[in-house]
């Protein structure tokens, strides 16, 4: 039996993570990235400490995104107050955790077909 979730065969699914980074439709990614459901972007960004409400631009401008799921590396890095109430003005939740937990969340909203992107930096290592 196939167990598979249906998903469209140009989905950005999460094949893996590990300390070399984030495997995405067969890409490896090292440094931070932007996982939409139907594409992947760079996320030029130096680290999760250094988050400004600038860095979410990609996001507001492709208008139909709901949530945002901030994957801080090994451990779960909040957003400011202030920049994560400037997100919610656009009407998107930022839900912070784990890249290890975003990375499998990613994949069961692909599923769900929900209107998300994965905002994830690498477990370890410099960018």
């Amino acid at each position: 039996m196939d167990i598979t979730p249906l998903v469209s065969s140009d989905a950005s699914i999460i094949q893996s993570y590990s300390e070399e980074g984030v495997m995405v439709a067969g890409v490896l990614y090292t440094s931070p990235i932007l996982v939409f459901p139907d594409i992947v972007e760079k996320w030029p960004v130096k680290d999760i400490s250094s988050l400004s409400y600038d860095n979410f631009l990609s996001v507001f401008e492709r208008g139909d995104i709901e949530l945002v799921l901030l994957g801080g590396g090994i451990e779960t890095s909040l957003l400011p107050a202030k920049i994560k109430t400037r997100i919610r003005d656009h009407g998107i939740v930022v839900e912070a955790m784990t890249t290890a937990a975003a990375c499998r969340t990613h994949n069961i909203l692909l599923t769900e077909d929900r209107r998300f992107v994965s905002a994830l930096f690498p477990l370890l290592g410099d960018y």
